[in-house]
């Protein structure tokens, strides 16, 4: 696994949000997968 670029700070509501947009998946494959890598990142 490659170092830590960035660290990221999410709060509740903004993690519902973005695994919201992943499970309806009627938004963009690119606004997806950044939820994915917002959602992953420690």
């Amino acid at each position: 696994m490659p170092a830590i670029k960035y660290k990221v700070n999410l709060n509740d509501d903004e993690r519902q949000i973005l695994q919201a947009v992943i499970q309806k998946g009627k938004s963009a494959a690119r606004s997806q997968t950044r939820a994915r890598i917002l959602l992953q990142g420690r």
